[in-house]
């Protein structure tokens, strides 16, 4: 694939929109659903791109291996922002290569592993549970709830130190995202260097840990490599907290504003998990999955796709498509249809960690609400802050009383 160094046209609308981060709805995606469903945009990184908007498409391209990741962590490729790039990191594979490691993964990710991890978690959410109890309101739930609680759990569950040992790993959060800004060098050779050190104190002394795991999983005599070891450990620890903290804090502001469906949800609590569902269903967490590039000509919805074009499938708008959802745009804890939604990607890259995320998102709600059952936000819902430029809308805190 040539790299694409012309600028495109300054007419073509840049992508992610200009959408403030305090809306569940994105007016001009939803646009490009009835109108235009793939479209071409222009990206930070100064390519064109086809966004691509509807439910059938979406899944298509997430599935077709016509469409390559592994392509997009070449030096100088498209992407939504100056991003981490490496050809060993799980996201910017392809299978053959992807399968192998994919399939050594989840060998120590297991659904009744997590599973096990219930009570634990559990455990944790009661016990910052009572933390906010302790104090009078307004209490921030960010730091309180939602950033604590993946954090442990996941550092939990690789055998991680305590926080005061890993503070390399703890500043290269700073900067990790989907297609987030690349950290400086030093936070990344701090970061690597640690979980090298780590690595080999799982070589030496295997414990009852994820990472132990990963370090001993194998498939007939294949292991994952040391470089392999190390991204696949760095995108765990990192994705196992960042989108876990905005699903939480932006699905209980989506229930404050609509508080017929929060009340129902108190009336109800067994509806917490199907709640959750609609909840990655309707709120807009992130605007655009994992940019993808074509290897071939490919006609998606009358359009033709030439190999080495970019492509930006949108999990938000194809999951406020009205082909599939009834009543779309409507928030319904209660709905038949939540089941079909794609919040978690679909196909190769389907998220690894969905079972953890919902696991630990039904627990925090679950709990949150029958600790406070009068929780409320302390402010008024329009002066919530969101941090600028980042493609995961990420509150910069949601103070709350009760």
């Amino acid at each position: 694939m040539s790299e694409q160094t012309v600028s495109p046209p300054p007419t073509l609308p840049l992508f992610p929109f200009a959408t403030p981060p305090s809306s569940d709805d994105e007016p001009e995606v939803a646009r490009l659903r009835n109108e235009e469903p793939v479209a071409k945009v222009r990206l930070a990184s100064g390519h064109e791109a086809w966004a691509i908007s509807r439910y059938a498409d979406c899944r298509m391209v997430m599935s077709d291996s016509r469409f390559s990741r592994a392509l997009t962590a070449r030096p100088g490729a498209p992407s939504l922002t100056p991003a981490i790039q490496s050809p060993t990191m799980l996201t910017s594979m392809d299978p053959p290569a992807h399968s192998r490691i994919r399939s050594l993964i989840n060998k120590a990710f297991t659904y009744r592993a997590i599973e096990r991890a219930r009570p634990r978690i559990s455990e944790i959410v009661d016990g910052l549970l009572d933390g906010m109890a302790e104090r009078d309101p307004p209490v921030d739930l960010v730091p309180s709830l939602a950033e604590p609680l993946p954090r442990t759990v996941i550092c939990e569950l690789l055998g991680m130190p305590p926080a005061a040992e890993r503070k390399p790993l703890d500043r290269f959060m700073e900067y990790f995202g989907p297609d987030t800004e690349s950290p400086p060098e030093d936070v990344m050779t701090g970061a690597m260097g640690f979980l090298a050190q780590m690595i080999e104190v799982k070589r030496r002394q295997p414990a009852d840990d994820l990472l132990s795991a990963l370090v001993g999983a194998h498939e007939g005599g294949d292991r994952l490599t040391q470089d392999e070891l190390l991204m696949t450990t760095l995108l765990l620890f990192a994705a196992g907290q960042d989108t876990t903290r905005n699903q939480l804090c932006n699905s209980l502001v989506t229930l404050f504003r609509h508080p017929d469906q929060l009340q129902l949800l108190r009336a109800k609590p067994a509806l917490v998990p199907a709640a959750i569902e609609e909840l990655l269903r309707y709120t807009r967490i992130t605007q655009a999955g994992l940019v993808r590039i074509a290897t071939a000509d490919v006609v998606i919805a009358g359009v033709t796709v030439r190999a080495g074009d970019a492509v930006v499938p949108l999990h938000y708008s194809a999951n406020r498509d009205s082909a599939v959802f009834d009543r779309p745009d409507e928030l319904d804890i209660a709905r038949a249809d939540v089941g079909a939604h794609i919040a978690f990607g679909h196909g190769t890259h389907f998220c690894v960690g969905s079972a953890l995320a919902r696991l630990e998102l039904q627990v925090a709600m679950g709990r949150l609400l029958a600790r406070f059952p009068t929780l409320a936000p302390a402010v008024p819902l329009e002066e919530l802050t969101w941090a600028p430029g980042q493609v995961l809308r990420t509150l910069t805190a949601l103070p709350v009383t009760w």
